[in-house]
C-alpha cells in the first residue's frame, strides 16, 4: 500500500487504561483495550538462541522492548526498522524521550545502506548466525513486502558471511600466498588501469558452457579481425581447437588444477588477465600479463594493498571466472558504444555433459569412455542441489544452487549495462538481450568510431592514446608495456616490509624480552599486537580468526603461519 505522506501518526489514549495507542492511516496500531498484551505474548513464546539478531519491525511505541531486551541477554542483538518515514520520526522521538540513555540501532525505510553496513559489521565479528523478525505493531500490515525484503536481505548477508568463512578457512592461506607471489610479478607486469577504455572493436566474451559449441561452429573466420575475443581459462582449448586464437584469457582459479586447462595450448601472443589471488604458476605460462585486484573479503591486509594505490580499480568479488571476464571486458571497451557479446556463460549443463566440446572436462569424458563405461557424467544432474529447468529455446537443462547464484549476480550487476548482449543459445536467462550469434557479423554491430590503420593502431584494437600509457596491443606488448616505476617500487617495498616485520615478530614470539627487537621501555604484548594485528593473512583462515588475539593457543598457531610466510617471502624476493 503506498504511503500517504500527508497523513501523520497521532498519539491517542487506550480506552479504560493508562496505555497509549497510535492512530495511523485510519487504523489503531495496537489493540484498543490492551496494547501490550499481544506483543508480550509473542516475546514470551520466542526461542532466542545465542548469536541471534532480533529485527524489531515497526517498534512504534516500543511496547515489549524491555522484556525482549532482557530475554535476548548479552549473547543476542537487537535492531529496529520502521518503514514509514512519518512513523519513524514519531517513534524515534518517543524512544529518545522514554528510553533515555539506551542505544538501539534504528533504521527507516530509506536507510537500507546504513542497515546493510550495520549487519555486515555485526557479522564480521562472527557473533551473528541467524535473524528473527518480530512485529511490534500493526504498521507491518501496510508494508508486508517491504518488511519481508528487509528480513530476506539480512538473512542473505548472514548466510553469505558464513559461506565465505567456510571458504576462507579452506582457501585464504592459498589466496594470500598467491597475492605475495603475484605482487612480485607485478614489478614487471601491467595493471588494468593501463589498458582500460582502449578496445574499440566489439568484444566477445567466451565462457566454457555448451552454448560455446554453436558459436564456434558458426564463427566466420574471415571476420576474426573484426572482434576482440576474451575467453575464460576453461574455454581456451575449445577456441584453439577450432583455429580461433583469442586475444586474451581470464584466469581466476587459485588452485593448481587450473594449469591443466593450458596443457598442450600455445599461449604465445595471448594476453593473461588475472586477479592477485590467481594461481601464480598459471600466470607464468603467459609472457604478457595484466593484473586486477579484488577484495575477496574484509581484510586489513587487503586494505593496505588498496591504500598503496597500486590499483586504481577494485573489482567486485563474484566467485565466477565468467563474471570476472565480463567485468574485464566492460573495463576494456573504449566506451559504452562498443558492443560486448557473451556466449558460453550458461550457468547450467545438460544430462551427462557439463562443458563445451574440446574443453578439459569434455576431454576427460572422452578418455573415460569405453565398452565398459557409458559416455556421460550424470552425477552432476542427480546431486542434491541440482534442479531441472527449461531455459533458452525451451531446452531442458540442469543447474545448481551455486550456478544459479552466479546467474543472479550477472543480472544484478550487468543487466543495466549498455550494449551488453547474450548470443548463447542455451542456459539460464541472464537478464540481457539475447540474439543469435549470426547477427553479430552484420555491419550494424560494428562501432562507428576508430580506425583500422595497421601501423598506428595494430589492426584497430586500441586507440593511440592508450599506447602512450603503456597499453598492450592485440598480439603482443609494446616495448614500454609493464608496471611503471612507482608501481614496481611500491610492490617491492610492500613485500620487503612484510618480510622484515614477520622476522621481527618471530623473534619476539620466540625469545620474548630477550629478543634483539624488544624495546625495554615497551610492553612485549603490545609490541607483538602492533606488528601482527594488521597481518590477518596469518590468521584469517583460523576458525576463530575474526581478529587478532594474544591468547597462547592463538599465538602458537600464528607463529607457525609466520614461519611459513617468512619462507615464502624469502623465496619470492630472491626470485
Amino acid at each position: 500500500m503506498p504511503e500517504n505522506l500527508e497523513e501523520k501518526p497521532r498519539l491517542v489514549k487506550s480506552e479504560g487504561f493508562s496505555f497509549f495507542n497510535i492512530e495511523y492511516k485510519e487504523r489503531l496500531l495496537y489493540s484498543k483495550y490492551a496494547p501490550e498484551k499481544n506483543i508480550t505474548r509473542i516475546i514470551e513464546n520466542l526461542e532466542i538462541l545465542p548469536g541471534t539478531l532480533i529485527l524489531i519491525q515497526s517498534p512504534a511505541l516500543f511496547y515489549g522492548y524491555r522484556l525482549l531486551k532482557e530475554k535476548a541477554g548479552t549473547s543476542s542483538f537487537l535492531c529496529a526498522v520502521e518503514y514509514s518515514q512519518e512513523l519513524y520520526r514519531f517513534s524515534s522521538e518517543y524512544f529518545i524521550k522514554n528510553f533515555s540513555g539506551e542505544e538501539l540501532p534504528f533504521f527507516s525505510g530509506t536507510m537500507t545502506y546504513e542497515l546493510d553496513l550495520f549487519v555486515r559489521k555485526l557479522c564480521s565479528g562472527g557473533k551473528v548466525k541467524r535473524v528473527i523478525p518480530v512485529d511490534f505493531s500493526a504498521e507491518t500490515v501496510f508494508f508486508k513486502e517491504e518488511y519481508k525484503a528487509f528480513e530476506s536481505g539480512i538473512r542473505d548477508i548472514i548466510s553469505s558471511f558464513w559461506k565465505n568463512r567456510i571458504t576462507l578457512q579452506k582457501m585464504a592461506r592459498l589466496y594470500n600466498r598467491n597475492i605475495f607471489k603475484n605482487l612480485r610479478l607485478l614489478e614487471n607486469d601491467s595493471i588494468l588501469s593501463q589498458v582500460s577504455k582502449t578496445v574499440i572493436k566489439p568484444v566477445i566474451v567466451c565462457g566454457a558452457g555448451e552454448s560455446l559449441e554453436s558459436f564456434l561452429k558458426n564463427f566466420k573466420k574471415e571476420e576474426r579481425d573484426s572482434f576482440f575475443i576474451l575467453c575464460v581459462d576453461a574455454a581456451l582449448k575449445a577456441l584453439l581447437s577450432y583455429g580461433i586464437k583469442p586475444d586474451a584469457v581470464c584466469v581466476l582459479e587459485s588452485q593448481n588444477a587450473v594449469t591443466d586447462f593450458f596443457t598442450g595450448c600455445t599461449t604465445d601472443g595471448i594476453v593473461f588477465f588475472g586477479d592477485l589471488t590467481t594461481r601464480n604458476e598459471a600466470s607464468l605460462l603467459f609472457k604478457k600479463r595484466i593484473w586486477t585486484f579484488t577484495r575477496y573479503t574484509e581484510s586489513r591486509f587487503l586494505d593496505e594493498i588498496e591504500d598503496k594505490k597500486i590499483f586504481s580499480e577494485v573489482f567486485i568479488p563474484m566467485g565466477s571466472v565468467g563474471l570476472y571476464a565480463v567485468q574485464t571486458a566492460l573495463y576494456l571497451r573504449k566506451s559504452e558504444d562498443v558492443p560486448v557479446y557473451v556466449t558460453g556463460l550458461d550457468f547450467s549443463f545438460s544430462s551427462g555433459k557439463t562443458h563445451s566440446n574440446f574443453t578439459l572436462p569434455h576431454e576427460k569424458l572422452l578418455r573415460g569412455f569405453s565398452r565398459f563405461s557409458s559416455y556421460g557424467t550424470f552425477s552432476s544432474c542427480f546431486c542434491e542441489t541440482a534442479k531441472k529447468l527449461s531455459g533458452k529455446n525451451e531446452k531442458t537443462f540442469y543447474t545448481t544452487v551455486s550456478l544459479n547464484s552466479y546467474a543472479e549476480l550477472f543480472k544484478t550487476f550487468f543487466s543495466n549495462k549498455k550494449n551488453l548482449t547474450d548470443i548463447g543459445n542455451s542456459g539460464l536467462n541472464l537478464g540481457i538481450k539475447n540474439i543469435p550469434e549470426s547477427e553479430i557479423f552484420s555491419a550494424n554491430c560494428k562501432p562507428s568510431t576508430g580506425t583500422n590503420n595497421k601501423d598506428t593502431f595494430n589492426k584497430g584494437f586500441f586507440y593511440a592514446d592508450a599506447l602512450k600509457k603503456g597499453a598492450f596491443c592485440t598480439e603482443t606488448f609494446r616495448e614500454n608495456t609493464g608496471a611503471d616505476c612507482s608501481t614496481k617500487k611500491t610492490a617491492h617495498e610492500l613485500l620487503q616490509k612484510h618480510l622484515d616485520e614477520l622476522k621481527k615478530a618471530a623473534s619476539l614470539l620466540e625469545n620474548g624480552k630477550a629478543s634483539e627487537f624488544h624495546q625495554k621501555d615497551r610492553d612485549l604484548t603490545l609490541e607483538i599486537t602492533e606488528l601482527l594485528e594488521n597481518k590477518d593473512y596469518l590468521f584469517i583462515h583460523f576458525p576463530d580468526g575474526f581478529k587478532f588475539s594474544t591468547e597462547e593457543s592463538f599465538l602458537k598457531r600464528t607463529k607457525a603461519e609466520i614461519i611459513y610466510f617468512i619462507k615464502q617471502l624469502s623465496i619470492i624476493l630472491k626470485a
